[in-house]
């Protein structure tokens, strides 16, 4: 790693020292580009040339920002990247444009090394989205979003109609709108007339022309907000290379702007002097040292501070060896044996340093020759990757956790790729299907193949469909068991498009539902079941009332007979309670067959016109002897208004009056009765009216109005007793307004009395 023939002078090198700078520059092994603060290139090392295919000469003056690929470059505001004599280094990871139109993944690092230059080094990186890594993480969408709203720049699409369907959260909070108020809205509403018509004729030409088109604006947007901006209008293509929009990316370049002239005075300065190496070294990203053999003759400020020190005295007054931990100096020692032999060893590889804090730090080290004054030394590159190296585990810490999630779930995790066929299958898959990995590792064809039958083609036309639409694909459906039996799964997942918006990939969760299913078939049977039930009860009861009917006419048809026989007053009287006995009988057995066939829902309605006057009369004909008997007020009130007939089945209105008029006499002991009818509205031959029946009775409590609807119900046992009844007229007439659409609602106090209200729709017909 360092030259074995060291300076007899240990001190740094003379800062005047124009061969120290300019040669590490030059031999510098990373790619470094400077740039002055309009982003224009103002040196590049040999490094930096081959990286992207140009010469020096051929490339200087170019703007930087067009060798980053365009969809990368709006992740980057250079202006603000570092502070102004700030030591903290920004990186970005982008695609670098090469002379021959490939483009390199790269990560790049940005540092203001001087108050008006920029320098840029950079390193190249592999895929960072590979199918491994990837596996790792399912929620990329709302990663994704997060990260948008996190940037530091105005992002936003809109349809061809210029209206929005996204903006950032850095948009919304600039400009003081929710994101509600813009989605949707044209962004006409929200730019001054003068700067829409350019930014208008801007969008006409990228979305009618399908090109990436750039402006820079001073934009005055009212309420003190004014910047200087420059944005890229990208368009958006669909599947069938067809514009639906554009996105924007808009940097606030108003700082760059203010200091646009400073920047580009120090960029000549820094052309005609040689200090511009020394400055390039000394707030270089990287730490640079310089050695002869194991003792440091030269160390930048970032290398020193790497190892915690300012002082460079006192940094170099150690062999460089003795910083590092003991593995680090085994490793060392058989670099330099094997460099020694001739063997070829790597230029680039990690060691652990001892840190003045005593911590301990890992660096990236990269080692060449440099040759001053016909001397060899070596020159090392340092990257403190201490925190990457904390990142790496505790990614291997939170793709533990997730396999551990994935795999208490129960469920099988995916990931499918769309071009090549391959599927990644979860660890979870033996235990719901049988098959270990090794054994369903063939991808899409297998998995059709697993299929059952009956669900193969429906299944596939949704997944093309969401495919197709990079949308979600939820669906239910069978796989065949290594066993040979077939399971019940429910199959969720979304497609991720590529940046044309085709689907490339699937990723999704597998749940097993066969537990599921089966209990839902089974409740489907017991439904079914059920209803067999319920139709075979409704039978037998309209069968036994038929039964019952036919022998209660008889004995009421002899007792009739019987009454006109000369009976003593004794036997008349047994005759004349038979005969109501058997009345009342039969009213019970109209009243269970009514409520089973509104049960049922086999009850069908008349509609004839007929004087709701009559209904009313007849009705309280029905009740007038009982109300009589106990000297009960009967009161009746119809709406003068109500000059027309009703349309709809009588013998039911008639039939809800006379059984709340019989409740309201039942438990009425002094007082009054009555029934009111009145018209609520009559609007396009519709007349809305209501039945109200209210008495002066016992009343109801409040904790039981609720329950009075309920079949057989009665308030308590006593009730029954001292009132009678078989608690089932209520429920008739609840289930007889609610077939004919109306309503009923019940007021009542206890010993003050009840009002039952019952709301009907029915068509008017005029006499």
């Amino acid at each position: 790693m360092f030259n074995q023939d060291g300076y007899s002078n240990m001190q740094r090198p003379e800062e005047n020292t124009q061969d120290l700078y300019g040669l590490v520059f030059k031999h510098f092994n990373d790619p470094v580009f400077i740039v002055d603060g309009s982003l224009k290139l103002i040196e590049t090392n040999l490094a930096g040339c081959g990286f992207i295919g140009y010469g020096s000469e051929e490339i200087a003056g170019t703007d930087f920002i067009n060798l980053i690929h365009p969809q990368d470059r709006f992740l980057f505001d250079f202006s603000n990247a570092v502070e102004p004599g700030g030591k903290e280094i920004k990186a970005y990871r982008a695609r670098l444009l090469k002379k021959d139109g490939t483009a390199v993944r790269s990560k790049l690092y940005l540092d203001r090394y001087s108050q008006d230059s920029i320098a840029i080094s950079c390193r190249q990186v592999p895929d960072f989205i590979s199918s491994d890594y990837f596996n790792q993480y399912v929620n990329i969408k709302d990663s994704l979003r997060a990260s948008i709203d996190a940037l530091p720049l105005w992002i936003a699409c809109i349809d061809t109609e210029g209206k929005y369907f996204f903006a950032n959260r850095h948009y919304s909070t600039t400009f003081k709108i929710p994101l509600k108020n813009i989605i949707g809205h044209y962004y006409k509403e929200f730019f001054p007339a003068g700067l829409y018509e350019k930014h208008k004729k801007l969008a006409d030409e990228c979305m009618g022309r399908g090109i990436t088109v750039t402006f820079e604006d001073e934009a005055d947007f009212g309420n003190g907000l004014k910047f200087q901006t420059y944005g890229i209008y990208t368009p958006l293509f669909d599947e069938d290379n067809a514009v639906f929009g554009m996105s924007a990316a808009v940097f606030d370049i108003s700082e760059r702007k203010e200091l646009e002239l400073r920047v580009n005075k120090a960029a000549a300065d820094l052309k005609e002097s040689e200090a511009k190496f020394r400055a390039l070294v000394e707030s270089s990203v990287c730490g640079i040292g310089i050695s002869s053999g194991n003792k440091i003759i030269y160390a930048n400020d970032a290398l020193m501070k790497m190892y915690g020190y300012d002082d460079f005295k006192e940094f170099s007054s150690r062999d460089l060896i003795d910083y590092l931990t003991p593995e680090s100096k085994y490793y060392l020692k058989n670099w330099r044996d094997k460099k020694q032999l001739g063997e070829k060893v790597p230029n680039e590889f990690e060691v652990e340093i001892i840190h003045r804090d005593k911590s301990i730090k890992t660096l990236l080290i990269t080692v060449s020759e440099l040759k001053i004054k016909n001397e060899i030394l070596y020159q090392s590159t340092f990257i403190d990757i201490t925190e990457i190296k904390k990142s790496e585990e505790r990614i291997k810490e939170i793709a533990g956790r997730y396999e551990c999630i994935v795999a208490a779930s129960g469920q099988i995790a995916y990931d499918y790729n769309v071009i090549t066929g391959e599927i990644a299958w979860g660890s979870t898959i033996e235990k719901i299907l049988g098959y270990s990995l090794s054994e369903i590792s063939c991808g899409f064809c297998q998995w059709t193949g697993l299929l059952h039958a009956d669900d193969k083609a429906e299944t596939l036309k949704k997944l093309s469909e969401s495919e197709a639409g990079c949308s979600l694909f939820d669906a239910e459906y069978r796989l065949k068991h290594k066993a040979g039996h077939y399971v019940w799964v429910r199959d969720r997942g979304f497609f991720l498009p590529d940046g044309s918006g085709k689907a490339v990939r699937q990723l999704g969760m597998i749940e097993d539902i066969t537990a599921r299913k089966n209990a839902m078939e089974a409740i489907i049977r017991a439904r079914e079941q059920a209803e067999s039930a319920g139709m075979a009860k409704s039978l037998f009861i309209a069968n036994m009332s038929h039964e019952i009917r036919t022998p209660m006419n008889g004995i009421i048809g002899f007792a009739n007979l019987l009454s006109s026989s000369g009976l003593t007053l004794r036997q008349k009287e047994f005759n004349g309670i038979i005969k109501t006995s058997c009345e009342h009988l039969l009213g019970l057995i109209d009243d269970i067959l009514d409520f089973s066939k509104i049960e049922a829902n086999k009850l069908k309605l008349e509609n004839s016109p007929f004087d709701i006057k009559s209904v009313l009369d007849n009705s309280i004909k029905a009740v007038s002897e009982q109300a009589e008997l106990k000297k009960l007020k009967i009161e009746t009130f119809l709406d003068e208004r109500i000059n027309y007939l009703i349309n709809g089945d009588e013998y039911r209105i008639r039939q809800i009056l006379v059984n709340l008029l019989t409740n309201s006499v039942k438990f009425t002991f002094s007082g009054k009765i009555g029934v009111k009818i009145s018209q609520l509205s009559l609007n396009d031959g519709i007349s809305t009216f209501s039945l109200t029946v209210y008495d002066t009775g016992i009343g109801i409590p409040g904790e039981k109005i609720g329950e009075i609807f309920e079949m057989f119900h009665q308030l308590d046992e006593s009730s029954t007793k001292r009132h009678g009844g078989s608690g089932i007229g209520l429920s008739i007439v609840k289930g007889l307004v609610e077939l004919m659409g109306g309503t009923i609602s019940v007021e009542s106090e206890v010993q003050k009395g009840s009002s039952f209200k019952v709301i009907l729709n029915c068509c008017a017909v005029y006499k």
